[in-house]
């Protein structure tokens, strides 16, 4: 008796179950429909790193590394690092790991990444590079995105209006209705959230490109809500802005009518209810995991590079390392140098000079002797 009541009470549960169960979905330009669980068909971005758990992750890691000995532990800590501020020990660390392991892909990408937070562009160039050639799928192979934002970085500085007719990504049209590519700018824009801080045009100019993507293949609400965000946190011109939004409008009033409903979606239980995406606010899509201001208390972290290192059997480099891209660079100013000088110097006009007057009394010579003959 009893296990059939639980039978039963199971089968009740259950089948009350499948009827609360609750999916939202958005449309996009095209009138097409796309169901996901979340109100919204992706994370929101993250303005910061939540400083309590990294300053808890990197006491926790330290004695770890300590037992183990694993390089790779000690790259989990400097990005930690990283993160909580310590930019220039974190490449420091680094540095010495892939100077020691040139061969791995997580040490050549977090290099890059440390050397553009630390405002080294050619560096961070070299090393993303390096990066994608150990590893071109890594990150879902979004890495192109981040080589953009570089190479837009490096253009900026030599034309401040270039933003102004170009985006960072410049896509085309095509592009925009790839999901790959948007998948690909989202983990990258992820992924530099929380160590940008808004106004930033180049950030802006990305959310533009994402919320254009969002537009074509998932979600015309979530676009909406991306645009805002570019202007409110990142700056974005407020005219393309209003521009962009205002395509959403038409957008909405044209597939108003377009809705879900039990047993239309082919892979979900038939009695599930599909929700429509609503509007949504700009901050419905930007997360504070810092809200109190918490700030890391690096008594508790070990932040001495030579111990660190030791603890993984590595020492300190007799040298500063000189790195491949500037080491080139070098190079090329050294032998222009020097080629200049050896025209330009002193010694040499008067070595040019000498041989000129030896040649023409040689000519002189040679001529008299044969009008002596």
């Amino acid at each position: 008796m009893k296990k059939l009541l639980l039978l039963l009470f199971t089968f009740l549960f259950t089948s009350y179950s499948f009827a609360c169960l609750n999916y939202y979905y958005g449309v996009d330009g095209h009138g097409h429909t796309h169901v996901y669980e979340g109100k919204t068909p992706a994370p929101a971005f993250n303005k910061n790193f939540n400083l309590i758990s990294t300053e808890s992750k990197l006491v926790k890691l330290l004695p770890t590394i300590s037992e183990k000995g694993d390089y790779k532990l000690l790259s989990d800590y400097a990005v930690l690092l990283l993160k909580g501020g310590k930019h220039k020990l974190a490449l420091d660390v680094m540095q010495i790991l892939y100077h020691n392991h040139p061969d791995e892909y997580q040490l050549a990408a977090n290099l890059g990444t440390a050397f553009e937070i630390n405002g080294n562009l050619d560096s961070a160039i070299f090393y993303i590079n390096r990066g994608m050639e150990l590893n071109p799928d890594a990150h879902e192979g979004s890495e192109w995105v981040h080589i953009k934002v570089l190479e837009t970085k490096a253009k900026l500085i030599t034309d401040p209006s270039y933003l102004t007719s170009n985006s960072v990504l410049n896509l085309s049209e095509e592009d925009k209705e790839n999901e790959a590519i948007r998948n690909q700018i989202q983990i990258q824009v992820q992924e530099r959230f929380p160590f940008t801080a808004g106004p930033d045009p180049i950030m802006a100019s990305i959310l533009i490109d994402l919320a254009d993507c969002y537009k074509q293949t998932k979600s015309i609400e979530f676009a909406a809500a991306i645009y805002k965000l570019s202007n409110s946190y990142y700056g974005a011109d407020i005219t393309l802005v209003k521009a962009k939004t205002q395509i959403i409008d038409s957008l909405r009033n044209a597939h108003a009518q377009i809705k879900l409903k039990h047993g239309e979606v082919e892979g979900y239980h038939e009695h599930a209810d599909f929700i429509k995406e609503q509007k949504l606010k700009e901050y419905k899509v930007l997360d504070d995991n810092n809200e109190n201001g918490y700030a890391i208390d690096w008594m508790k972290v070990n932040t001495n590079l030579e111990e660190l290192i030791a603890m993984v059997g590595l020492s300190m480099l007799p040298e500063p390392i000189i790195l491949e891209v500037e080491e080139i660079k070098t190079t090329e100013k050294t032998e222009v140098t020097e080629e200049v000088t050896k025209k330009d110097s002193p010694s040499n006009f008067v070595f040019y000079l000498l041989m000129g007057v030896l040649i023409i009394i040689l000519i002189a010579v040679f001529v008299k002797l044969r009008k002596a003959k």
